[in-house]
This record gives C-alpha cells, sequence and structure tokens, in this order.
C-alpha cells in the first residue's frame, strides 16, 4: 500500500510540474518569394577569367517583423532561417543563358560579413531559368535586419550581345518558436 500511495504522488507531482510549464511550440514557415533583378551588361566584363566578377547590390527590404508577428513569433523566437529557394529566369531578349558558366550569389547586411548563400557552376547552354544550389548557412541575422543586398558574382563564357536583365526569385525557411 505504502508503494501505490508513493507512485500515486510522484505521478501527481509529475503532472502538476509539467501542466505549470507550457511547452514551446514550434512553428515553420517560408518568407518569399522576393524579387529583385541584376543586370549583366554587353560590353566590359572579363571573359574566361579564373576569378569571379562581382555585379551591382541589390537592397532588398525584408519586412521579416511583420512576417514573423503574422505567424506568430518574433525575431528573438527564430532559431533558424535557410535559403529554401532561388531561380534566376531571364528577362530580356536574350534566348538563353549559354554566356554564363558560373555564378554565385552573395548577403550582406549591416555589421555582417559576406556570405554566399547559392551557386552554380558549369550552367548548361541553351536554357532561360535556373534553379541554384543552396547553401546551408543559417540566415537569420540577416533575414532579420530590416534590409539586406544580394551581390551577384559572375564567370562568363562569352559577353553577350546586349545587356541583360535576369529576375531573382528567392525564398527563405524559417524555423521558430511560437509566442
Amino acid at each position: 500500500m505504502k508503494k501505490i500511495s508513493v507512485l500515486l504522488f510522484a505521478f501527481a507531482l509529475l503532472i502538476g510540474i509539467n501542466g505549470c510549464n507550457k511547452i514551446n511550440e514550434l512553428t515553420s514557415f517560408d518568407l518569399g518569394p522576393w524579387k529583385t533583378s541584376f543586370t549583366i551588361p554587353g560590353s566590359g566584363l572579363p571573359v574566361n577569367v579564373p576569378d569571379f566578377t562581382s555585379l551591382a547590390d541589390s537592397l532588398i527590404p525584408t519586412g521579416a517583423s511583420t512576417s514573423f508577428s503574422l505567424n506568430g513569433t518574433n525575431t528573438s523566437l527564430v532559431d533558424k532561417i535557410t535559403m529554401k529557394e532561388m531561380k534566376l529566369t531571364l528577362d530580356s531578349t536574350a534566348t538563353d543563358m549559354n554566356f554564363l558558366k558560373d555564378i554565385e550569389l552573395w548577403i550582406k547586411a549591416d555589421g555582417l560579413d559576406s556570405v554566399r548563400v547559392a551557386y552554380y557552376n558549369g550552367i548548361p547552354d541553351g536554357i532561360k531559368t535556373l534553379s541554384l544550389t543552396m547553401t546551408a548557412v543559417n540566415l537569420k541575422d540577416y533575414i532579420s535586419k530590416d534590409k539586406f543586398t544580394l551581390t551577384p558574382k559572375i564567370k562568363l563564357d562569352a559577353i553577350p550581345s546586349q545587356s541583360t536583365k535576369i529576375q531573382v526569385s528567392q525564398t527563405y525557411h524559417v524555423e521558430a518558436v511560437k509566442l
């Protein structure tokens, strides 16, 4: 009888302790797709060189704190943000991306170092759309800012016959604790 009383007391104590503490609920959601673009000039860039050439930065406002709030969390409860998808699409009269050899996209925000977020090496001929390979870096500190810059770095197989605009669609995945 004494054993049963001790077990019932221990069980009640365990229920009481767990009942007082709310278990943290996890949430995950996507941000985006966010759109931007960059232009590859029709002249003045090096061809077939071993180093990447940086193009002009694109400034991207995030609105992250609003998105976090709409998804029942806030910046301090975000655990991880990773790149889910980055897609490039020709937005000009160019017929394909044959002039591109390799591409990398780098993210930078105030007070943070520049980090590579996506890339594609050995771009095949004849394509107008390209899905990049994502890196596994945690982008929480970058995306949680009000804005960040995205910098394309390219290697060319040839100079495009004219300036070529490329649209960038980017989606980020957020893992956080709910409020």
